[in-house]
């Protein structure tokens, strides 16, 4: 049960921990059950079906849970909304330790800043948001107002969120906690850059199906990962989404932000490895820039916290 003296951490914590242990079970016997009747008609026909279910948890939290079958396979969301100091919340989850929650005022920005149109939050979210997520990258900077800020990039907006250091009991999860959402029409330069970036590797990841960086690559993953580097057309955008992930790492560690250290043992790792991955396409990364002037996206100071 989620109570008003609980931290936005703790809140996030108790829901994946539902999620993990009440929700997660249900998937793979609707996939059993979907795989016997569903799937082989999706697969004559091509059109997506989807079939939702409600589940409440023993925290009395209702859970609901999206089931969509398409002729490439399955597609599994679930999603749980709550009540926090009087704040009405989304709140979705990923098999992988992540939880990400939308603010209400956050998914009625988006409709009145990116949609231009008086839509409900609830259709905002389900319909706008829910289905797009898997391929969407954030990261964490700071902003004008905000020393600890998290960027992400989304469904044609910057959702912006307080980052909060994780403890010994979160260092494993990714917990995710957006309050507001601003269009392009309303960044900044850097913004704009940043936005742009994680739309174009948020595309990339879309269209292949997987994340090339992910550290653990499923085999039929791994076989995709060879025909993309061999790919004319493919290689392209893998070299564009390399080289933005790793600018986007520069932007990071060139604001010396103290929490980042955190983390700092895998942003080293991934900027090693897309460093020799780029090599073989005769790219040195001591070339690539966020401020560079062709190639960058960033203005020096922009962003910056000012207190």
């Amino acid at each position: 049960m989620i109570i008003d003296t609980m931290t936005k951490t703790e809140v996030m914590l108790s829901l994946l921990k539902e999620f993990k242990e009440e929700i997660v079970p249900l998937y793979s016997k609707a996939k059993k059950e979907l795989g016997k009747t569903t799937l082989p008609r999706v697969q004559r026909t091509g059109k997506t079906e989807s079939i939702s279910k409600d589940k409440e948890s023993n925290g009395h939290n209702i859970f609901h849970i999206v089931y969509k079958v398409t002729k490439d396979g399955y597609n599994m969301n679930a999603y749980c909304e709550f009540l926090w100091h009087g704040k009405y919340c989304y709140a979705t989850f990923f098999t992988d330790n992540s939880v990400v929650v939308y603010q209400r005022h956050c998914l009625e920005r988006y409709a009145e800043r990116v949609l231009n149109k008086d839509v409900a939050p609830d259709i905002v979210f389900k319909k706008y948001l829910l289905d797009k997520q898997d391929g969407a990258f954030q990261i964490s900077l700071q902003a004008p107002n905000r020393e600890r800020c998290q960027f992400f990039g989304l469904a044609d907006a910057l959702f912006l969120g307080d980052y909060d250091e994780p403890t010994k009991d979160n260092l494993n999860v990714n917990l995710h906690w957006y309050n507001t959402c601003i269009s392009l029409k309303e960044t900044h330069a850097t913004q704009t850059g940043i936005l742009h970036s994680l739309a174009l590797m948020q595309k990339y990841v879309k269209e292949l199906g997987f994340n090339p960086l992910d550290t653990y690559l499923s085999k039929e993953q791994k076989k995709m990962l060879k025909d993309v580097r061999t790919s004319e057309t493919k290689s392209v955008s893998y070299i564009e989404f390399l080289k933005r992930t790793y600018m986007l790492h520069q932007l990071q560690l060139s604001l010396n932000l103290p929490w980042i250290n955190l983390y700092i043992n895998d942003i080293n790792s991934r900027m090693e490895t897309i460093s020799h991955e780029l090599k073989n396409y005769g790219i040195n990364t001591a070339s690539l820039s966020p401020y560079g002037k062709e190639v960058g996206f960033a203005i020096k100071g922009e962003i910056n916290y000012r207190g």
